[in-house]
């Protein structure tokens, strides 16, 4: 008799697990799907629909040891190379080659290409940040 019982819970926590996936599954749906490689993505050609959100995923250029609020600062003073990094992700390993260290400073940077003559508003959610950060569009906080 325990053996069904047992059974029986673990075919119910099966059926509720993959409910829960496939309502997960809806809930995001509304997310486009962009690919953002060598820290540019191009939406010239991107046709907005009411509500769509376009995740920023992707490889971006990190600037190790450096904060970047304009273009003019790109010049890498520092002599650090930019590196393409996997945003979402660790920076650990991006500052100093062998050496993995959570600790440091640095800056993403993503070029967004818009059609300029559609009026369009874009927005940015940030959902967490760890640490201290300031965003800057067009060179503007």
């Amino acid at each position: 008799m325990k053996k069904r019982h047992v059974f029986i819970m673990m075919i119910g926590l099966l059926i509720f697990l993959t409910g829960s996936r496939i309502l997960w599954m809806n809930a995001f749906s509304d997310f486009s799907d962009t690919q953002i490689k060598n820290g540019q993505l191009d939406l010239r050609d991107w046709h907005a629909q009411e509500g769509e959100i376009i995740l920023l995923d992707g490889e971006w250029e990190f600037y190790p040891s450096q904060l970047l609020m304009d273009t003019e600062q790109l010049k890498n003073e520092n002599n650090e190379p930019m590196k393409l990094v996997q945003v979402p992700g660790r920076w650990n390993e991006d500052f100093q080659a062998g050496k993995s260290t959570p600790y440091g400073y640095g800056s993403y940077r993503l070029r967004l290409y818009v059609n300029k003559h559609e009026m369009l508003n874009y927005s940015l959610y940030v959902p967490s940040v760890r640490s201290s950060s300031e965003v800057f569009v067009n060179g503007r906080r």
